[in-house]
């Protein structure tokens, strides 16, 4: 388990009740003269470490119960899972599975558990005891039933039928959607997803809208936009309040990182918080990682025979982990890792590593080329123009000051008056607007457009309000004394005609006593404006 010390075998049988122990020996046929502790826990400890022994054991189980415990076997102790527990006395396995999974692993966990091979990990309770296989235990276990796993392939031949190459969309799809949030244009059912408008107004801007599924995703696995959301949370960007997704003040900081810190921020998104909690997932990316081959396409089965298809036999959890591995690779594809075709005439879905995927995940090649400076043309009628290959740090400058219109070859922005202010609202100083669009600008700015800027500019903060009380005197004698009297003095911010003065609401109650100290004796309670003040 990630985070916790590795279990021993010897360590584990000496802290089991002699009636477990006993069960353990009789189920895996193990003969001892004696009913002591101490040697039931040496008989079983001498016997499982030899894999003759081993093999004899497993070699009576049916194909399933093996299968379930290659299952355990592979799944990475590299990788943190959380825990279910699963049956009569808490065992528990990996998380992330839907409710048929669980059902057989608690099914078949009970011959393990039953056998020794699975055992409570010491330093809990009873109640909250978590089983596990023993470190030097698995690796005894490992030799026995299984192969070492290839990490050569010989690809495919020839191109598929169809191909999806998710290029930038997936990172300038979660741009789209963290600008839309920023604008406060997208809100949320009580069950936490867009409402149909939001969703429909977000979708007319993604650059893959829907998505090109050749298998169906897993129950329960995050698609392309809860991923995209689930990141943005996790990077504490996004919050839910009142029904709306808000903005952090992280969402400024992650945008002026480069364009390559946020492909490892989404790496390692999945990497820890998503994939972690699905053994079978966590084994292939470590698979991956370590995989060789370069520029073949190679199919998706391939990595799972790879990790588990050695164990013989036709295990159950196979279709399953077939398509959460396809859901793996549909993300890493998003993420432009690889590639992925079909081959219709083979029946396979296969993919292709490509430089950033060989960059990140398997830690070759150089990094991505370089991103190229902010390039924009602003035109007298405030239409910008900017390539599509500019880097979303520039156009997250541009979009806090202007509107997209459209997207094609390039992308069309519209400044006005509203879009100023509403930069100027973010904190955007005008300044800072003039220098951004000076420097990336291929010419100089047009004379009307730096004008206006400048006049929207001065416009902004003329009018501002102040949440005050208003203290109406019957007289302006009463108004006169209040306000030159040296205890009220300090108090009064301001007037309002002859008789009305203002205050702050944090010093209505000491006004309040002042006043009935001094013999003015006001009316109680505050009167909303409009109401009747006799």
């Amino acid at each position: 388990m990630g985070g916790e010390s590795p279990v021993k075998l010897a360590e584990s049988l000496t802290r089991l009740p002699i009636e477990h122990l006993a069960r353990i020996a009789m189920n895996c046929g193990i003969v001892c003269g004696t009913h002591s502790k101490r040697q039931l826990t040496r008989a079983i400890l001498d016997n499982f470490r030899r894999p003759p022994f081993l093999k004899h054991v497993l070699d009576h189980w049916d194909e399933q119960e093996r299968a379930t415990l290659a299952y355990l076997l592979l799944s990475p102790p590299a990788f943190p899972r959380r825990d279910i527990p699963l049956g009569l006395g808490g065992v528990a396995l990996g998380a992330g599975l839907n409710a048929d999974h669980e059902r057989r692993l608690e099914r078949y966990s009970r011959t393990i558990r039953d056998h020794g091979f699975l055992l409570p990990r010491p330093g809990r309770s009873k109640e909250d005891a978590l089983w596990d296989i023993p470190d030097d235990l698995r690796e005894t276990l490992k030799e026995v039933l299984l192969e070492e796993p290839e990490t050569a392939s010989a690809g495919l031949e020839g191109e598929p039928d169809q191909a999806i190459r998710g290029r930038q969309a997936f990172l300038e799809d979660l741009f789209t959607l963290l600008v839309l949030a920023r604008k406060g244009t997208l809100r949320l059912t009580r069950s936490g997803t867009l409402f149909k408008r939001s969703w429909e107004h977000l979708e007319r801007q993604l650059l893959i809208a829907e998505e090109t599924l050749w298998i169906p995703l897993p129950e329960g696995y995050p698609d392309r936009l809860a991923f995209m959301l689930g990141f943005a949370k996790r990077q504490q960007m996004l919050c839910e309040k009142a029904a709306e997704l808000v903005t952090t003040r992280n969402l400024e900081r992650w945008m002026a990182r480069a364009e390559l810190d946020k492909y490892g921020d989404l790496y390692r998104y999945l990497r820890r918080s998503v994939v972690a909690g699905d053994p079978g997932c966590a084994r292939i990316l470590e698979f991956l990682e370590h995989q060789v081959g370069e520029g073949k396409w190679t199919p998706i089965l391939e990595p799972i025979h790879a990790c588990y298809g050695y164990f013989s036999g036709r295990p159950w959890w196979l279709p399953e982990l077939q398509s959460r591995v396809y859901w793996l690779f549909h993300i890493l594809t998003h993420l432009d890792f690889v590639e992925l075709g079909r081959f219709s005439r083979r029946g396979e879905v296969a993919y292709r590593w490509l430089p950033r995927g060989d960059f990140f995940l398997r830690h070759r090649g150089a990094p991505p080329k370089a991103e190229r400076p902010a390039r924009l043309t602003v035109q007298p009628d405030f239409e910008v123009f900017v390539a599509d290959d500019v880097p979303l740090s520039a156009r997250w400058r541009l979009e806090q000051i202007a509107d997209l219109v459209s997207r094609d070859v390039v992308f069309r922005y519209r400044i006005t008056r509203e879009s100023v202010y509403r930069g100027l609202k973010w904190g955007v100083t005008p300044e800072e607007m003039l220098s951004f669009l000076r420097k990336a600008s291929a010419q100089s700015l047009p004379q009307n457009v730096l004008h206006n800027l400048r006049t929207w500019a001065e416009q902004y903060g003329n009018i501002s309000f102040a949440d005050v009380l208003l203290m109406h005197c019957a007289t302006e004698e009463i108004a006169q004394e209040i306000r030159l009297s040296p205890e009220f003095a300090p108090l009064i911010y301001g007037t309002i005609g002859r008789r009305d003065l203002i205050i702050s609401h944090k010093d209505y109650a000491r006004i309040l006593r002042l006043l009935e100290r001094s013999g003015y004796l006001p009316k109680p309670g505050i009167v909303t404006f409009g109401e009747e003040k006799a």
